[in-house]
């Protein structure tokens, strides 16, 4: 099923200019950090959209029932994310 949520979170992240890190469309060429070159390639690097739920939490269509499904956080959100906090507190 595609809702159109995954768009509609890119874009408004975009218009409040905060892109999404790897949005070929409306993210990584927004990305200027001078005074953090080294976080500023690593986000224009990295490989896809940077988007993760770590829960999702919907009523199932048949029962009624509350389902939730959660993933932990990819290795590459958490490298990334681990690469711009060492940077950040040099």
């Amino acid at each position: 099923m595609e809702t159109g949520c995954t768009h509609q979170i890119r874009v408004h992240l975009a218009h409040i200019s905060r892109p999404v890190i790897g949005d070929p469309v409306y993210g990584t060429q927004a990305i200027s950090l001078p005074r953090h070159p080294a976080i500023e390639r690593w986000l224009r690097a990295f490989p896809r959209q940077a988007l993760h739920a770590r829960g999702l939490p919907f009523e199932h269509p048949e029962t009624g029932e509350t389902m939730t499904f959660s993933a932990p956080l990819p290795n590459d959100l958490a490298d990334l994310m681990a690469h711009i906090r060492q940077a950040l507190s040099v």
